[in-house]
């Protein structure tokens, strides 16, 4: 699902968790900002090898529940992931609780790398007790 060539970093874990997309049928990627939309590309040169939708991270989920119920009206099988960090999970928890309360039929991926890795290091809610991340300089402390 990934070409080679792409703009992740050199051994970027991301890029190689990308390659399990292989295994779903007709997937569809929404991704918001962040590592994952780097290494996706942006149109005509996208590093994916199927359709790829950008936003903003608190629409996520209401991206992929709307292009989700869009494919079934139309008869189209497809897959609609939501590809997020844990930044964004932070920052659209509103709208992933929501579509899971909902049970939307989209699959959720969290690359969980503990931190706003593509902003600076900054903590998020999986940041482990006592890591220390450009906002906990002394480690986490909750």
């Amino acid at each position: 699902m990934i070409l080679p060539g792409n703009a992740s970093c050199q051994g970027c874990p991301i890029a190689i968790a990308m390659r399990c997309l292989e295994e779903i049928e007709n997937p569809v990627l929404v991704i918001p900002a962040g590592c994952s939309t780097v290494i996706a590309g942006i149109h005509p040169n996208s590093a994916m090898k199927c359709p790829v939708v950008h936003v903003p991270f608190p629409s996520t989920h209401s991206v992929a529940c709307g292009l989700s119920e869009a494919y079934k009206k139309l008869g189209v099988r497809a897959t609609v992931v939501a590809w997020i960090g844990d930044g964004a999970a932070d920052i659209s928890f509103a709208a992933l609780s929501a579509s899971a309360t909902r049970k939307d039929d989209i699959l959720t991926i969290v690359v969980d790398n503990e931190a706003y890795m593509n902003t600076g290091t900054q903590a998020s809610l999986s940041t482990f007790w006592k890591a220390r991340t450009t906002t906990s300089p002394g480690g986490k402390n909750e």
